[in-house]
């Protein structure tokens, strides 16, 4: 495991010891390895080499919460709250992407992104049925 601005508590150490994860404190300056294949090795910027069958990478994230704060959202520690349907804790307030989960990866904001979109719709339309069904009772 590659750290960059970051210290793991001795807690975090001791578990990826006992892991067998090895933990480097540097920054990755090159991914090298076969053309079209898998990486074979990380070359760090004080010329260190690593070997590595995969790569998985982090970005440094800082969610955007303002706005659901104003709404008067709750947050918990530094994500938006949602139910199951991504609505927040305000009525008709929906969280698209990833600004719900310590989890940033691209695939599971579009996941969300795309609950978002159904459950919209799903509001929606169940909305129009009602109005549409009231308003047949009243003829």
């Amino acid at each position: 495991m590659f750290l960059r601005k970051c210290r793991l508590s001795k807690n975090e150490r001791d578990e990826a010891a006992a892991l067998g994860i090895k933990v480097v404190n540097d920054t990755i300056k090159h991914i090298a390895g076969r053309r079209g294949g898998l990486p074979k090795e990380l070359i760090c910027t004080g010329g260190r080499r690593y070997s590595a069958d995969v790569v998985f990478y982090k970005l440094g994230y800082h969610v955007q919460s303002k706005l659901a704060e104003r709404l008067g959202c709750k947050l918990d520690e530094r994500y938006v709250k949602v139910g199951s349907e991504q609505q927040m804790t305000m009525p008709s307030v929906y969280a698209a992407g990833d600004v719900d989960t310590d989890r940033h990866f691209v695939v599971l904001a579009a996941a969300a992104g795309a609950r978002v979109a159904i459950s919209i719709y799903e509001k929606l339309l169940k909305e129009a049925v009602k109005a549409k069904v009231e308003g047949h009772k009243s003829l």
